[in-house]
């Protein structure tokens, strides 16, 4: 589980959707800003009713992305806030697959350092 010091803030959120850029793939959208007087890497979640109706099912895909972030926190730029909304086509996805996905969104955004 990601640590709650690397979690977003209702405030933080909201900074994100307002200052934030946007990227696409098929199983998530990544929302992000890059600020250089954080240090360090914050992320969220969303996982909307339209995915998953019962509130264990949310928050098992919540999990479940927050663990695969904890593990690659440390290859993401220092100052990035990210927001990740799952799509239809993520919720049945292989862990590997998430981790694929993730990975290749912060390329894209540009906010993700060396990492196989």
């Amino acid at each position: 589980m990601l640590p709650k010091k690397n979690r977003l803030t209702t405030k933080e959120f909201s900074e994100v959707f307002s200052d934030g850029k946007t990227f696409s793939s098929n199983a998530f959208t990544l929302r992000y800003t890059k600020k250089k007087n954080i240090k360090n890497t914050k992320c969220s979640f969303v996982v909307s009713k339209k995915i998953a109706k019962k509130a264990v099912e949310r928050n098992k895909l919540r999990r479940a992305g927050y663990f695969i972030l904890s593990e690659i926190k440390d290859s993401v730029s220092l100052g990035s806030s990210c927001i990740f909304f799952l799509k239809k086509e993520g919720k049945n996805l292989s862990p590997s697959e998430i981790k694929i996905e993730i990975k290749n969104l912060l390329r894209k955004a540009g906010v993700l350092n060396n990492i196989p």
